[in-house]
């Protein structure tokens, strides 16, 4: 699970559709180096603190987003259409470059989404949802490897965000405070999540 966000492997550090050479050559070598390992990679595309302005992370967040050149505010980017069309931007440019690596296993559109303001602050989680429903058609129309789709939750809740038929994979993330048995602890949820008749998998878990 490689996340392609600023502080990490973020390739729009220069700016909002302008895709950074040096972080895709990384990126590049990482999936060589799986492939000649017959290992797979779950590219994350975007983290909550990039789309938070009451959440800011020093390694990244709104203020150094480029999407907030043409956003208002964090809020908007879930609705704003400059935004949507600089995103199908990348999504096109991710599939054109890394789609046919074998190494891909699948595209996660958001670390914990759950956590950005539009959901948490400004109680907007339909329009996060409904943007999950446009990106994702968007992106199973442009790649042609048909790779798994997916976005990540900060809890094991159940949300109807995992029946969008686009969304292939389930994927919580299990915290807890108590020392107990792990495979315990993410059984529960897992077998709930089941209903939605896909795979599930606890993305993060720990103390």
């Amino acid at each position: 699970r490689v996340w392609l966000n600023i502080p990490c492997l973020g390739f729009e550090k220069e700016g909002l559709v302008r895709y950074g050479p040096q972080e895709c050559a990384v990126l590049d070598a990482l999936l060589n180096h799986a492939d000649q390992r017959h290992a797979t990679v779950m590219l994350c595309q975007l983290d909550f603190r990039e789309i938070c302005e009451t959440k800011n992370d020093p390694r990244g967040g709104w203020h150094r987003n480029p999407y907030s050149t043409v956003c208002p505010s964090a809020t908007e980017f879930f609705t704003n259409r400059a935004a949507k069309e600089a995103f199908r931007k990348r999504l096109r440019y991710l599939v054109a470059r890394w789609s046919a690596s074998p190494a891909v296993h699948s595209w996660e559109f958001f670390n914990e989404v759950n956590i950005t303001d539009a959901w948490r602050v400004e109680k907007q989680a339909d329009n996060v949802r409904a943007w999950h429903a446009e990106m994702a058609e968007s992106l199973r129309r442009m790649d042609p490897y048909r790779h798994l789709l997916t976005t990540s939750l900060c809890n094991a809740e159940d949300d109807p965000i995992w029946a969008q038929p686009w969304i292939e994979l389930v994927q919580p993330h299990c915290y807890q405070t108590a020392a107990v048995d792990f495979a315990s602890f993410i059984r529960e949820p897992c077998l709930e999540f089941l209903r939605h008749n896909r795979p599930v998998i606890p993305g993060e878990f720990g103390l």
